[in-house]
């Protein structure tokens, strides 16, 4: 809120006074509102209400919902009964007309505290949720993924949104899963930690990444059941041991954010050769145990570009960016989340091209190394990347055309998060060139590219062929904006 205050397009409402006597225009915000009251909403001392959030959003210029997804807690607005009755109808609509990240977390909150719904409808509604936020971006993502979390987490009912994520990963072709499986590990649902871990074992190669950070993440925060941790450790052992690189680097993801206890315990059948190979690729994908000049190189580096990112917006202050530029570029304990909030921020068009400019390859000058003039590359720059907004997002389809193989593989996420990968590339092609059919696939998919109904040929495994049937016959992204 404080950023977005900062930022806002007339000078004269970036203060306080002003921008109060602003939004008391708006219904729903009291008139007895006063700078200090604002102060403690920015500071996250008070929870806002979401009027006074709805009228800084509409004032500033963003979408609706752009900061108030991310509101966890707080009163929610009350729908009187002809407002519900008529949310129930149109969400009994809604495999032909998708509702709006608002309205999925309203009618979430309606199943979980109002009246008991029926278990088939319950499903119903489970199915078309998975399926519309695993395609959403934005305010509409986070309000989805929200309204998920909060129907996995009611007892009554979790298992038929367990029932609807395990139809979902199957039906996707796995191109899509990491959310899904999130967002039930993030409520311990009592078996989502246990679905992540059959399919992690179950899949290769790029969706098995996903899956990884969804187990790391889960690890680390000691959510996990303790009795799953046998089966944890002997599938990590066998990735490791395996000899294949594909596996060792996703076990070594989820071994990244095992405890010292636990790390002595995966190890202790390995030789001495073994263990330090694997203990290396450890510390080297560790922010914490990174050796301290790079430690320190990252601090500096995420100093120096908060100003320049706080300059470049014409902000005197950075507004304490540098520490969120240290959990999305460095720290790894959730980049994805620390991706979502500076990519809603003031400052994400700015990063976006500010990253690319100094470590993507293709962006230095000829013959010159991408991170060369500036020394190591944080990270989870690809992170950053995949999740920061453009205003602009033509100029990544603009630059996957004459890109080199590598640096189009790089390219796909941020074009799926735009939906902007160019409709006349054909798709086969890019599986070729860039040899990441699951991510082609899933740009594709995010932008509703016309070639995915007939994509075809030898070398597609059939369950990236189902996933792309699954994006052709789905609901418009492009339409689930809201």
């Amino acid at each position: 809120m404080r950023s977005w205050r900062h930022a806002a397009p007339d000078p004269a409402l970036r203060v306080q006074p002003r921008m109060i006597e602003a939004m008391k225009a708006y219904p729903g915000v009291r008139k007895t509102l006063v700078p200090g009251t604002l102060t403690r909403y920015e500071n996250g001392e008070l929870t806002p209400p979401l009027p006074v959030i709805a009228a800084l959003e509409d004032i500033v210029g963003l979408p609706p919902g752009e900061i108030s997804s991310y509101l966890t807690g707080g009163k929610r607005i009350r729908r009187d009964r002809a407002a519900q009755w008529d949310l129930l109808t149109r969400a009994d609509a809604a495999d032909t007309t998708p509702l709006s990240g608002r309205d999925w977390l309203d009618l979430a909150t309606l199943i979980t505290t109002g009246t008991p719904q029926s278990p088939e409808r319950v499903a119903f509604w489970s199915h078309l949720l998975v399926n519309e936020m695993s395609r959403s971006t934005c305010a509409g993502y986070r309000l989805r993924i929200r309204a998920l979390e909060l129907l996995a987490a009611d007892p009554v009912i979790s298992g038929p949104v367990e029932d609807a994520v395990r139809d979902h990963l199957t039906a996707c072709g796995h191109t899509v899963i990491g959310d899904a499986l999130a967002a039930l590990t993030e409520v311990q649902h009592p078996r989502g930690t246990a679905l992540a871990l059959h399919t992690y074992r179950s899949l290769r190669s790029e969706p098995a990444e996903s899956v990884a950070h969804v187990l790391a993440i889960d690890l680390h925060q000691g959510r996990s059941r303790r009795e799953l941790w046998g089966a944890i450790r002997d599938t990590l052992r066998e990735d490791l041991a395996s000899g294949h690189r594909d596996l060792e680097d996703v076990a070594t993801i989820v071994a990244s954010s095992l405890t010292p206890l636990q790390l002595r315990e995966l190890l202790y059948p390995f030789s001495r050769e073994q263990s330090r190979r694997v203990q290396l690729s450890i510390v080297r994908s560790r922010p914490d145990t990174l050796p301290v000049a790079d430690a320190r190189h990252f601090r500096l580096a995420c100093a120096s570009l908060a100003r320049d990112l706080a300059s470049q917006v014409g902000r005197p202050h950075e507004d304490g960016l540098a520490t969120w530029l240290w959990r999305l570029l460095v720290d790894g304990t959730d980049p994805f989340v620390a991706g979502l909030v500076v990519s809603s921020s003031p400052y994400g068009h700015a990063l976006s091209h500010e990253l690319e400019r100094r470590f993507w390859p293709g962006t230095t000058r000829a013959g010159e190394p991408g991170a060369g003039r500036h020394g190591l590359e944080f990270p989870f720059t690809s992170v950053a990347l995949g999740t920061c907004r453009r205003r602009d997002p033509e100029t990544f389809a603009d630059a996957f055309r004459t890109a080199s193989p590598s640096h189009k593989r790089r390219l796909l996420t941020p074009l799926a998060h735009h939906r902007t990968f160019p409709a006349d590339i054909d798709l086969a092609t890019a599986i070729r060139e860039t040899g990441a059919t699951s991510r082609v696939i899933y740009a594709a998919g995010m932008s509703a590219h016309p070639g995915l109904a007939a994509l075809d040929g030898s070398g597609i495994p059939s369950s990236q062929l189902r996933a792309a049937r699954w994006w052709a016959n789905g609901p418009d992204p492009s339409r689930l904006a809201g």
